[in-house]
């Protein structure tokens, strides 16, 4: 268990460290963030190597043997990946289109994988200075003011399905209420939008916000919305810590094209397309099925 222990505090610390290095670049209006794109047309910038650094050298000394996989840089040889068993997959900027924007719409995201589960995920949020760490199956740790707390200032973890937010009582019929929806707002595409636009007809409509980067699954593992489609392309970085704490809050992430719970492999990147799903999201849902197989 990670999530009471000393290297979840240390893990936090280093995802502070990383952020707020990469805060302080995104707000210095004289800082040569040397910003390129890089093969698949997204963004780069120095402030996603040095955080990507940061973090690196952070999990190294907590965790030496285990591996770890980051967006940046270059990766192990794939056969090499494929014999992980245990990994770190981490994103220094979640949503560097934010960071570039000078929006504070992105995160700091750590997962641990281990025999192809999620276990552990951490996402912090430079901008709100605000971090949600989870283990699926123990619970959820909120930190606000992360920057400020001391180290020996206690981590203080919601059990499973614990209140972040206000409850909603399960089988609530959705008949006169609107979902709330949490999507990205640089990475909508159809397909998404579709499938809000379907939710909503089957529901009493729908209320969108969309935001950049993994803050949306922040609002999500707090049970401050119902739920998050992405169909658009992303990779294993962009949603295990993700994952993790959205688990961790009592919600579920299902595979949008299998209905099952993603699976992560070191040697296969890619993500698949995913719906999460707040607790009181999957209330919603369940009634709402109820609804149409009872009609």
């Amino acid at each position: 268990m990670l999530l009471d222990t000393a290297a979840a505090a240390a893990m936090l610390d280093t995802a502070v460290r990383a952020g707020v290095h990469s805060l302080r670049l995104s707000q210095d209006a004289s800082a040569d963030l040397d910003e390129r794109s890089k093969a698949d047309g997204s963004p780069v910038t120095r402030a996603d190597t040095e955080s990507q650094q940061i973090i690196v050298e952070g999990l190294s000394r907590l965790f030496p043997d285990t591996p770890i996989v980051g967006e940046e840089g270059e990766h192990a040889p794939e056969a090499q990946r494929a014999a992980y068993t245990d990994y770190f997959i981490i994103d220094p900027i979640d949503g560097t289109k934010g960071f570039l924007e000078g929006s504070g719409e992105f995160a700091v995201c750590i997962g641990f994988v281990r025999d192809g589960i999620v276990r552990f995920g951490l996402v912090y949020s430079p901008a709100l200075d605000e971090a949600v760490m989870g283990e699926p199956g123990v619970g959820l740790c909120i930190v606000r003011a992360a920057s400020s707390r001391s180290q020996d200032d206690e981590l203080a973890v919601l059990p499973r399905g614990g209140s972040a937010a206000g409850d909603e009582a399960w089988g609530t019929p959705l008949r006169d209420r609107a979902v709330s929806v949490i999507a990205s707002r640089h990475n909508m595409d159809a397909a998404t939008g579709g499938w809000i636009a379907a939710l909503g007809a089957r529901a009493g409509g729908v209320s969108l916000v969309q935001t950049g980067s993994a803050r949306k699954f922040m609002s999500i593992a707090r049970n401050e919305a119902h739920v998050y489609p992405r169909f658009s392309p992303c990779s294993q970085w962009d949603i295990a810590a993700g994952h993790a704490i959205v688990e961790a809050g009592g919600g579920m992430v299902f595979d949008a094209d299998t209905g099952a719970v993603p699976r992560y492999r070191a040697d296969q990147l890619r993500a698949p397309r995913f719906v999460a799903w707040s607790r009181d999201g999957l209330a919603m849902a369940a009634s709402m099925h109820s609804r149409i197989d009872s009609a």
